[in-house]
């Protein structure tokens, strides 16, 4: 059994370059996405004031980029589910909770902020565990067993923390219906159609 499996998540440096999460935050808070949800800002009681995006046509490469890796981490083929970006703002948090069935094998990754802001999780070994991860690196972990929070962000009000949540199911695993999110455009961007 893989250390991922064993305890339920994995460090994955340099998913991306800075210059490739540059161009994801421009895109995300320039508005030039235009996507399946929208942007939207409001207030989220799971996470406090947040800049929202469903499925960002710009982001659509990383989910193929790291489908191999985790595939490698699970030991069987993944189909994706789906992705969005949540920019978080000073004292901005996120509840502890597990996942929906579309977030099986899911991946946060930090695309812009500087503050040393941890995801917290209790892994499958019951430990408390606290990452940092840098522009461009994530973590990956299993969304629906592994509970997973972040305590208020403190950093100066205008500043901003954007990640980039990324969820795959497994091929032939229970959650396999939920492929693609149930969602006809999330397939159309991911394959071209």
């Amino acid at each position: 059994m893989s250390e991922f499996l064993r305890k339920g998540w994995y460090y994955i440096p340099d998913i991306i370059t800075k210059e490739e999460a540059i161009q994801i935050k421009y895109h995300n808070l320039m508005g030039a996405v235009r996507d399946l949800g929208g942007l939207r800002t409001h207030y989220d009681k799971e996470r406090g004031n947040v800049l929202t995006c469903y499925a960002p046509p710009a982001c659509a490469f990383v989910m193929k980029r790291i489908q191999p890796t985790l595939e490698q981490l699970v030991g069987e083929e993944l189909i994706p589910s789906y992705w969005f970006s949540t920019t978080y703002h000073n004292k901005g948090w996120m509840n502890c909770h597990t996942d929906r069935p579309s977030c099986e094998i899911s991946v946060t990754m930090n695309i812009c902020g500087d503050a040393a802001w941890p995801i917290k999780l209790k892994d499958l070994e019951g430990n408390k565990q606290s990452v940092v991860t840098p522009v461009g690196c994530g973590l990956a972990y299993l969304g629906m067993t592994v509970p997973h929070w972040r305590s208020p962000l403190r950093t100066h009000p205008n500043d901003r923390f954007m990640q980039l949540f990324l969820h795959f199911v497994r091929k032939n695993g229970p959650c396999a219906e939920y492929a693609y999110d149930k969602n006809q455009k999330c397939y159309e961007l991911l394959n071209g159609s």
